[in-house]
């Protein structure tokens, strides 16, 4: 019933009986004359009045029924057939695939209930039925369609349900049903666990003022049957762009205890391979995100698989949180000294010891600076070993005070194109002309058209003190250079860029060039531009450090420049104290650890080791690699090929379905200058942060997010006998018993025609003893009945007979 309240109106169908029963006549006997013969006829005519006022009655009683039942509403739902609903309904079930359908509660998880009564849905639909089946996850997806006689493969897609890794999109959901064509009389079942986090994003969405206010809407509750305390591991898994060999990796674990009044002692586990490498002893309080982070060094390159464990409990999904560290082999730092020194300090002897002095450092490090440290492999070589093979070996080559020869800027060119850096520190052996012919201008050509960097004559005399010239500003924007405008020690503290105020340029203040060979970027003459440099990908050079010379185009102390795919610094300063004092400063390590690791050739591929559930992840591989290709592993152990395209000097694919939790590992295959080259990689998917916080809507909280629609709410699960009620043929009868009531009044109507006026129902005559005729009160009714049944004519008939 759609207006049930009217039916307290029923009782009025009484008011029919009760006015029949009170207007009866009693009746007495009166003594006639003897009429055998009259006798059988008159009892028949009797049953045949009292026949037509019972039925007179009973058709005015459905009258009344009749009008109040159409004004209620009355649904026919089990034979709904009956009435022209034969022609089949359109039936949309959408699945909650949130993360939290896999808690489980009674033995079983929200999503095999779940499972189950989508099961007995199919099979209380009938042949003629439309069915749509949608996956409610972050990406809400139609996973069947078509018509109950296909039962076999929509079961089969219900089967298939699996939870994703995140939150469901119930208004994407909805959206999707909604704009689904209908194919007759819509019914749309929402069967959810009722999970907060998933729920909070309907309240209001737009989506449900869309929803036709015909549509049958039913919201099945499969949430937890019984209440729910969840200890879980969630949060960010290391986001460590390049984890290195050797290097400590610092793996940041939360844990939550969802126990409402109880705090809990969880043993956390780190397992690495299969391998567990730490565990702790965590205490929670209820209700408790507490972090913990760990520190894990990796031995050996290539992709180690790793997780976070705690106990198991009633969401397992939780219980695990997976990261992935692709691990890279120690960073090769080539130093490359000159063979003939020519000085009494070795070129290379402040460099190695600024590189290597944060391992024996007790204080006045920072961490950063002592894992840059150990990141690091140091090689040294005199100009005469440094072979193209050698250089070529390296991720970072080190010029200190080394001519420059035709050989060493043949091997320099193909190093830096590949992506290699390279950092100049000339000195007294060095000639300006040399590097400006060899190396800067081709480098200048091939990637920075109109502009050149153009290194001068050395300047300054170390032995007199009046020309010494102090270093006036620095890119503090930089990343070689981010440490002095955010550390708070006093030897190189943090400021804005340049000015003497500056805090971070305290840093620099006190040093200065004795003697030096300044550097400036200057416009290529027309006849020596490239067209169409620009386009090689090149940027143009990057002043970094900047000297207090009275000639502007001749200030830089320190100048970046892109070559090729590589990366190369050039400072006018010897890396010795017979240049500048530089190397006696305390800025002297953090600066050139930081440009070392800067100057580092990005990787050849380029996978982020985690993303959010739903979010897509990005494969880059540089052009080095001919005619790449990707296979990816699901954590099912299904292999996809991943489609790349060309973009720029890398070719790139994304990968969409990260919803699944787990590992998903990628194998390239491909061709570099080296020969055939492979790589694998891995990429972590957890639950989404939130998905680990429970907490279950009730009844009101549902109904109240689907505002406006109103939905039929059932605590469902497979055996329940409402599920059969509202799957049956559910039609509206009242335009029927609208009909009916007019049958009615036309019936009632033809059964006055068949009477005399004065024949009513009211003081009817009744037979009595074997010669008596019971007649009413009054002699008018007698006649009256005796006119209407043809009696009286008899009688009259007869007497005029014996009278002759």
């Amino acid at each position: 019933m759609l207006n049930p309240l009217l039916l307290l109106f029923l009782p009025l169908a009484l008011a029919p009986v009760l006015l029949h029963l009170i207007t009866l006549y009693r009746t007495k006997t009166v003594e006639l004359s003897t009429f055998r013969f009259l006798m059988d006829s008159y009892v028949r005519q009797r049953q045949r009045i009292r026949l037509l006022e019972y039925l007179v009655m009973l058709l005015r009683f459905l009258f009344v029924l009749l009008i109040v039942l159409a004004l209620s509403r009355p649904v026919i739902e089990r034979f709904g057939w009956l009435f022209g609903g034969h022609s089949g309904k359109d039936v949309t079930l959408i699945v909650d695939a949130s993360a939290s359908m896999n808690v489980q509660t009674g033995g079983e998880s929200s999503l095999t209930r779940a499972k189950a009564v989508a099961s007995t849905i199919l099979n209380l639909l009938t042949d003629a039925d439309h069915v749509t089946l949608i996956a409610a996850a972050d990406r809400p997806k139609v996973i069947a369609q078509g018509y109950v006689g296909q039962k076999d493969a929509l079961l089969a897609a219900v089967d298939a349900l699996e939870p994703s890794a995140g939150d469901a999109d119930l208004p994407l959901a909805i959206q999707q049903a909604v704009e689904t064509p209908q194919r007759g009389p819509r019914s749309l079942y929402l069967l959810s666990d009722g999970q907060a986090s998933t729920w909070r994003t309907l309240a209001g969405a737009p989506v449900l003022a869309a929803v036709d206010p015909a549509t049958q809407v039913v919201l099945m509750n499969v949430g937890p049957t019984e209440s729910v305390d969840n200890i879980g591991v969630v949060g960010q898994p290391p986001r460590a762009l390049r984890p290195i060999v050797g290097l400590p990796v610092a793996l940041t674990a939360t844990v939550v205890n969802n126990h409402r009044d109880k705090a809990q002692t969880v043993p956390l586990s780190v397992i690495i391979g299969d391998q567990q490498v730490r565990q702790v002893s965590l205490s929670v309080e209820p209700g408790e995100e507490l972090q913990h982070t760990l520190s894990y060094t990796p031995r050996h390159a290539g992709l180690l698989v790793g997780r976070f464990e705690v106990p198991h409990d009633s969401f397992p999904d939780d219980d695990a949180f997976a990261f992935c560290l692709n691990v890279q082999p120690k960073m090769n730092v080539l130093l490359v000294t000159p063979d003939d020194a020519g000085s009494k300090t070795p070129a290379d002897l402040y460099v190695r010891a600024a590189l290597r002095s944060p391992l024996g450092a007790a204080t006045g490090m920072l961490d950063e600076e002592k894992e840059l440290a150990k990141a690091m492999e140091l090689t040294s070589v005199k100009q005469s070993q440094a072979s193209e093979a050698a250089i070529a070996a390296a991720d970072v080559v080190l010029l200190l005070d080394v001519p420059m020869t035709k050989a060493l800027a043949g091997a320099l060119g193909p190093f830096l194109a590949r992506g290699g850096g390279l950092l100049v520190m000339p000195g007294p052996a060095v000639n300006p002309q040399d590097y400006q012919r060899l190396l800067l201008d081709p480098a200048s050509d091939a990637s920075h058209a109109g502009q050149r960097i153009v290194m001068h004559e050395p300047t300054g005399d170390p032995d007199n003190e009046a020309t010494f010239t102090p270093i006036a500003s620095v890119d503090l924007t930089h990343p070689v250079f981010q440490v002095f405008a955010h550390d708070n020690r006093n030897t190189h503290a943090g400021g804005l860029q340049g000015g003497e105020d500056s805090q971070g340029f305290r840093g620099f203040r006190g040093v200065r060039l004795f003697r030096y060979m300044p550097l400036s970027i200057e416009q290529a003459a027309p006849q020596d531009q490239v067209v169409g440099g620009d386009a090689l990908g090149g940027e143009r050079p990057r002043v970094l450090m900047r000297v207090a010379a009275s000639s502007s185009a001749q200030d830089a102390a320190l100048v970046e420049a892109r070559v090729g795919r590589g990366t190369m610094m050039i400072a006018s300063f010897a890396p010795t104290p017979q240049g500048s004092n530089l190397p006696l400063q305390p800025a002297f390590v953090p600066w050139l650890l930081r440009t070392v690791a800067y100057l580092r050739p990005p990787a050849d591929v380029r996978l982020l080791a985690s993303v959010e559930p739903g979010q897509p992840a990005t494969v880059a591989i540089d052009d080095v690699w001919r005619s790449p290709q990707v296979q990816v592993t699901d954590p099912l152990g299904r292999e996809h090929t991943l489609d790349l395209h060309r973009e720029g000097r890398s070719f790139v694919g994304a990968w969409l379905n990260t919803d699944r939790k787990g590992v998903y590992k990628f194998d390239l295959t491909g061709q570099t200058v080296e020969g055939e080259a492979t790589a694998t990689l891995g990429l972590a998917v957890n639950l989404a942060p939130q998905a680990s916080r429970l907490r279950f809507l009730d009844e009101p909280a549902m109904l109240a997010s689907l505002a406006p629609v109103t939905p039929v709410y059932l605590k469902a699960t497979a055996s329940d006998t409402r599920l059969a009620e509202q799957l049956t043929q559910r039609e509206e009868i009242w335009r029927y018993l609208i009909w009916a009531v007019f049958i009615i009044i036309g019936v009632e109507f033809l059964l006055s025609t068949l009477r005399t006026p004065g024949s009513s129902s009211t003081g009817s005559p009744a037979s009595g003893g074997k010669n008596n005729i019971h007649a009413s009160t009054s002699g008018s009714r007698v006649k009256q009945w005796l006119e209407w049944s043809g009696l009286l004519e008899s009688i009259r008939g007869r007497q005029r007979m014996r009278k002759r």
